[in-house]
């Protein structure tokens, strides 16, 4: 297969996510139906809008970069990254309207769409340059390539500004620099870099660095401690930093999103309740609430009401340390309720699971699309019109996808060196089981880079097995 080929390929690719962008920042650049939320920047985005605003002001007061921006309550990276696009394009992230503080309107945010989609872009380029010298299969290669550029649940997120894109990108980069690992210390300062570059953009990565040392020290052996060490001190300079910054800023060091302690209680201690038949379950939400309300008046922590003006998003320290105190006590209180129903747990990730694996290839235009209408109880994904259609067609669409990357892992055993077969299965099931449990298919794409070699193997046996049989049948 030509470069030309490839070129053509990934250009098509990214002028597809250029279009789509495009019709999305032309048509839905727009306040929802409350005349607050945007219909493309909510949820978990506005979150990230707001911070990088703060940042963004921050930083032009003359403070400097580590203690720049809000308590890191989601990933680092992604609010430094929006508050940087806001300088370079002098563009404002928010403005005062009707005495709201609002996402701001304008055709200026499509390019950070366009940023992210031409980095995509050329590091896929660049993998498959690097797997094609590993696998020695131009057909293998090429439909890897092809299942990266084209597969809705991956190339999709390049004109969505959640955190995805940028991460798939660090993903696929250090993928191909890990194809053939050299031994210098320039090399592994890059996987260093990189990783650390990875929790900054998304918390899942936190733990990704013993995956990639396992593998180097495979292929390294006894000189794994004359490099892997670098590895290390990077990445363990870029925790200190970020906990050092938060010292500075508000006298409290700690390096991890404070969301995931959150998370844990909002994703499982209801339902851990509620399965495990300790209480009514209409007592359930009086309880927590009751229990937290206690906890609070013993511990003398001040009641926090949520902050709906954008501009002074948490900018109180001593608030922000009573939130840290919260939140320690939401992961506590989740933790003892696991351990004293640890089977009901196990049986509520298992569903969760379930649930990430069905995956949705429409997951971005209806996200887009429908309206986020808090107060609506069900929200457009569970209402019974919209999962009774689009339920059974995400089954057969995961179901056709994963019988095709089943085969294709088969067939990798045959071809695929034992080592980057290694590297590539455990970090497919690392990310799966970091955040499986959430149950959201979305955070399965992030598996889906990896999981893209076994399909692209599955993909050419069935194709092979078709030929073969059709070729008889001419016979």
């Amino acid at each position: 297969m030509n470069n030309k080929k490839i070129i053509f390929f990934i250009s098509f690719s990214f002028f597809l996510s250029l279009l789509i962008s495009f019709n999305f920042i032309d048509k839905l650049d727009v306040y929802e139906s409350d005349g607050f939320d945007h219909h493309i920047i909510k949820g978990d985005i506005d979150d990230i809008w707001s911070r990088g605003a703060k940042f963004k002001n921050d930083l032009l007061l003359g403070k400097n970069f580590l203690i720049s921006g809000t308590e890191i309550y989601r990933s680092y990276l992604p609010p430094r990254l929006i508050g940087f696009f806001s300088i370079i394009f002098d563009y404002e992230l928010l403005t005062n309207d009707k005495k709201l503080t609002q996402i701001t309107l304008g055709f200026t945010k499509f390019y950070y769409l366009l940023f992210q989609s031409l980095i995509f872009c050329f590091v896929i380029f660049y993998f498959h340059k690097n797997f094609l010298s590993l696998s020695k299969n131009e057909s293998v290669s090429f439909i890897t390539l092809l299942f990266l550029c084209f597969c809705p649940n991956i190339f999709l997120y390049n004109s969505s500004f959640h955190t995805e894109s940028i991460f798939f990108s660090l993903q696929l980069l250090l993928l191909a620099l890990l194809v053939f690992p050299k031994q210098s210390i320039f090399y592994n300062s890059m996987i260093g870099v990189i990783l650390s570059l990875m929790f900054l953009q998304k918390t899942v990565g936190v733990f990704y660095f013993i995956i990639v040392i396992a593998y180097l020290s495979i292929i390294y052996k006894k000189k794994s401690f004359k490099f892997l060490p670098l590895i290390v001190i990077i990445y363990s300079a870029t925790l200190l930093s970020i906990g050092y910054g938060n010292y500075k800023r508000m006298g409290i060091f700690y390096f991890m999103p404070t969301q995931g302690n959150e998370a844990i209680y909002h994703y499982l201690a209801e339902n851990i309740l509620r399965e495990s038949k300790a209480i009514p379950d209409h007592e359930i939400p009086k309880k927590m609430n009751n229990d937290i309300n206690n906890w609070k008046i013993e511990n003398g922590i001040k009641d926090i009401t949520p902050n709906e003006d954008r501009l002074k998003i948490q900018e109180n320290n001593l608030l922000e340390r009573e939130r840290l105190k919260i939140m320690k006590y939401k992961k506590n209180y989740t933790l003892n309720l696991i351990k004293e129903y640890p089977i009901t747990t196990i049986k509520i990730m298992i569903w969760k699971g379930l649930q990430t694996l069905i995956l949705d290839p429409v997951y971005i235009f209806h996200y887009h699309f429908y309206e986020q209408d808090l107060k609506k109880r069900p929200q457009w994904y569970m209402e019974n019109s919209y999962s009774n259609f689009w339920t059974p067609i995400k089954i057969i669409y995961s179901i056709s996808i994963y019988s095709i990357i089943l085969v294709g892992f088969f067939c990798s055993l045959k071809y695929l060196d034992f080592t980057f077969n290694f590297l590539l299965i455990t970090s497919a099931l690392y990310m799966f089981f970091m955040l499986g449990w959430v149950g959201t298919n979305r955070y399965f794409s992030t598996s889906l880079i990896y999981l893209s070699v076994y399909f692209a193997y599955g993909f050419q046996y069935l194709l092979n097995l078709e030929i073969l049989k059709m070729y008889k049948s001419k016979k």
